[in-house]
């Protein structure tokens, strides 16, 4: 189902699609091949329903092809997101920062009100991540209160990534 159609910085434009992934699988798999084993197994399972959390995948497609993607698991009102991936020949575009607006209004909506996920501290990720208002927390982490006037009160337990990857 396409949620949103953008346009670019250089006059392309984007459709970002929100699926189960399931009907998307030919072409998330290979796109992410370049994953450790550990995420490979993982997503495997994740596009084939296996998994306890519900699971949706934000498809970024310019001209036909598959060129942003990233997924979420969800509990509720949260959401741990991950295998957030631009291919390399579409970086610097502003695909991800659209695709990623995309999903946290389309979270918001359905009710959702915080997005926990790990990156890599002093990255790319991590500024991109920060402009879309996720701030820091101790490591990897980073958070998002996806609604700051109704705040979701968080607990430890929020932040272990093997709850959601079941």
């Amino acid at each position: 189902m396409i949620i949103a159609k953008l346009k670019l910085k250089y006059g392309e434009r984007l459709h970002v699609h929100l699926s189960a992934g399931q009907e998307w699988a030919d072409a998330i798999i290979p796109f992410l091949d370049h994953k450790p084993p550990k995420y490979k197994a993982h997503l495997a399972k994740a596009l084939m329903g296996g998994c306890e959390s519900k699971v949706h995948f934000y498809l970024g497609i310019v001209d036909d092809s598959l060129v942003a993607i990233a997924m979420t698991l969800e509990r509720g009102e949260i959401a741990h997101l991950a295998h957030v991936y631009t291919d390399p020949l579409h970086r610097n575009r502003g695909i991800a920062k659209k695709l990623l607006r995309q999903l946290i209004d389309n979270f918001e909506d359905r009710g959702g009100r915080l997005i926990i996920l790990g990156t890599e501290p002093n990255s790319v990720a991590e500024t991109m991540y920060k402009k879309l208002g996720f701030r820091c927390l101790s490591g990897n982490m980073m958070l998002l209160q996806v609604n700051p006037l109704n705040p979701f009160l968080i607990e430890p337990e929020h932040f272990n990534e093997d709850l959601f990857l079941q």
